[in-house]
């Protein structure tokens, strides 16, 4: 198995449970809402270790999570832009929404805005992946890991394009995360060239398995998160 500093990189979806305290059942669910991303093997589904420990980790959030549209709503708006219409969503629904208990619940709130993918990049390919016109990138933080957004319609094309691979098959220039918008969010909303909104960057951050990384996401989460509340305040 694929080994990442000792521990395996990916779970059987019986050993995610076992580190959730959940049913194997309800991983299957986790994966079907897009909460953790899978990768077939076989007859097998198996998840990242990393979201794996990301879900433990987390606090349980208040509700379910937002539909993937709203969440890129709540993000324009958290990063200073303005948030369109979509559907019904009425200006103050998205206040509320914003600024219910904390930025950590709100982190968790957010958490299907992509489907996000755990991905080997060759060196050397990294710079030309995060060029391509279809990518745009996200905040790289504090360590070697790197963010991108594609859309869904772009995501096979991408990953044939650049041959990736599911993390830990090959020498790598680091981990990679790939996270895929669906195609309910509105072109006026998903992350655009040439970077995705401060607070995507933020949340990838937040969501890091590197220690120092999640601080840093956490940190700024909450300063944007407060001023942009404090701003927006009836």
């Amino acid at each position: 198995m694929n080994m990442v500093l000792g521990q395996p990189a990916m779970l059987s979806v019986t050993a995610a449970a076992e580190m959730l305290a959940v049913t194997p059942q309800a991983v299957r669910d986790l994966i079907a809402a897009g909460e953790l991303g899978a990768q077939r093997i076989g007859r097998m589904f198996v998840v990242p270790r990393s979201q794996v420990e990301l879900l433990a980790r987390a606090p349980r959030p208040v509700g379910r999570p937002l539909a993937p549209a709203t969440a890129w709503q709540l993000i324009a708006v958290l990063s200073g832009r303005s948030p369109g219409s979509v559907g019904t969503t009425r200006p103050g629904r998205l206040r509320e929404q914003l600024c219910r208990g904390n930025a950590a619940e709100l982190a968790a709130r957010l958490r299907v805005r992509a489907r996000p993918q755990d991905l080997d990049l060759t060196t050397g390919t990294w710079r030309r992946l995060l060029e391509d016109p279809r990518v745009v990138p996200s905040g790289a933080g504090l360590s070697l890991t790197l963010d991108a957004y594609v859309t869904a319609e772009a995501l096979p094309a991408v990953v044939e394009r650049y041959r990736l691979r599911p993390v830990g098959q090959r020498q790598v220039a680091g981990p990679f995360v790939l996270r895929a918008v669906p195609r309910s969010v509105p072109a006026s909303l998903a992350p655009r060239r040439p970077r995705a909104p401060e607070a995507a960057q933020l949340l990838d951050a937040f969501e890091s398995a590197d220690a120092d990384r999640h601080t840093e996401g956490s940190l700024g989460l909450a300063r944007v998160w407060q001023a942009r509340c404090a701003a927006v305040a009836p």
